[in-house]
C-alpha cells in the first residue's frame, strides 16, 4: 500500500514538472517573438514544396542574392543596413531559408542539400536571370555547391567570414545522431534550446562575436531571439541539424571544378582567417580575398559601409 501511495506521488510530482515546463517553455516563444522586429519592407512569400519562404525585394539593377549564415537565430533582418545601401544601384534580395526567420520551419532533418535545391529553385521561379550570391558563414557550402551544381544561374560569389574547410566538411558521428535525438525531445530539446537562445546566452555570444560591444543594439538582440524562437517549439530542428554537422558538405571538389569569380572577405578580428584563406586557396587559386577593417565575426552588423565597397567593387 506504501508502495503504491509513494508511486503515485512520484508519478504526480513527474506530471506536474512536466506541466510546468511545457507551460514555461510556451510562455517563452510567446514573449520572444511577440516584438515583431523581422517585418522588412518590400517581402514576401514563395510557395516552396516544403513550406512558405519568406524573402525580400528592394531596389533596381544586377541582382544580388545575400544569404544569412545557418544560425537559427538569423534571418533576412541580418542585412537591414546593407539592403539600404545596395540598392541604390542592384536588385537586392534576401531570403530567411526554410527552418529560419520568418520562412516556415517544418519539424525535419535540414542538409545542405534541401537549402542547395531551395536557391536554386528560388533563383529559377523568382529572380528568373543569373544572379550574384553574398553569403555569410557555414551558407558557403550553399553557394558553392548551387554553383557547381547550376553554373547557369549564378555568375559572381562573395563569401563573408567563411569557416574552415575542416569545419565544413564534419558529418555527424553515432553520438551525434543520438545527441540530435534528445535535443529533438518535446520537453528536454525545447528547454535546452530556450536556453541557447536566450537574451542572456544569445547577448553574451553576440558581444563576444564582435570589436566593440556598443555594436550590438537591443533592437537587434531582439530580432535574433525573435528569428530563434517564431513557430514554437518547431524551431530547434533547424539548430539541432546545424548542431551536429547535417547541414555540412565536403566542398574540395565543388571549389576546384568552379570557373566563376569567387571572392572572401572577412573581419580583421576573425579568428585564423589568414590560414583559412589560405587553405581555399589552394584548391582554387583564382579565389580573391579582402579585409573588413574594425570588425570581427559580424561585419555586415559592424562595418556595413566598407561590406558594400566590396560588394560595389566586385559584383
Amino acid at each position: 500500500m506504501k508502495k503504491n501511495k509513494k508511486f503515485s506521488i512520484a508519478l504526480l510530482a513527474i506530471l506536474a514538472i512536466t506541466t510546468i515546463n511545457i507551460c514555461i517553455n510556451k510562455l517563452i516563444f510567446y514573449f520572444s517573438s511577440k516584438h515583431e522586429k523581422l517585418y522588412l519592407p518590400n517581402s514576401n512569400y514563395f510557395e516552396w514544396r516544403f513550406g512558405q519562404v519568406y524573402y525580400t525585394k528592394n531596389g533596381q539593377g544586377t541582382p544580388i542574392l545575400l544569404i544569412h549564415d545557418l544560425d537559427a537565430s538569423q534571418s533576412s533582418y541580418e542585412f537591414k543596413s546593407l539592403i539600404s545601401k545596395l540598392e541604390k544601384n542592384y536588385t537586392v534580395y534576401t531570403i530567411d531559408l526554410i527552418g529560419f526567420g520568418k520562412s516556415d520551419k517544418p519539424k525535419m532533418t535540414y542538409t545542405n542539400f534541401l537549402f542547395v535545391q531551395l536557391i536554386t529553385d528560388f533563383i529559377t521561379s523568382v529572380i528568373k536571370q543569373k544572379t550574384n550570391l553574398v553569403c555569410i558563414g557555414k551558407s558557403t557550402t550553399i553557394g558553392l555547391t548551387v554553383c557547381n551544381y547550376n553554373p547557369d544561374i549564378i555568375d559572381k560569389l562573395m563569401f563573408v567570414n567563411t569557416p574552415s574547410i575542416r569545419t565544413l566538411n564534419r558529418v555527424p558521428n553515432k553520438n551525434n545522431k543520438i545527441n540530435k535525438t534528445l535535443l529533438e525531445s518535446s520537453i528536454i530539446g525545447t528547454s535546452i534550446f530556450n536556453l541557447l537562445y536566450s537574451n542572456t546566452w544569445l547577448s553574451k555570444k553576440l558581444i563576444s562575436q564582435v570589436v566593440e560591444p556598443t555594436t550590438i543594439k537591443r533592437n537587434y538582440i531582439l530580432s535574433r531571439i525573435e528569428a530563434a524562437h517564431l513557430s514554437g517549439e518547431a524551431s530547434k530542428y533547424v539548430d539541432v541539424s546545424i548542431r551536429y554537422y547535417y547541414t555540412n558538405l565536403n566542398i574540395t571538389h565543388a571549389l576546384k571544378s568552379i570557373n566563376n569569380s569567387i571572392y572572401f572577405v572577412t573581419g580583421e578580428g576573425y579568428s585564423n582567417y589568414k590560414e583559412i584563406f589560405n587553405e581555399y586557396m589552394e584548391l582554387n587559386p583564382s579565389i580573391e580575398t579582402a579585409i573588413i577593417t574594425n570588425s570581427k565575426g559580424l561585419p555586415w552588423i559592424e562595418n556595413p559601409n566598407q561590406l558594400c565597397n566590396y560588394i560595389s567593387i566586385f559584383i
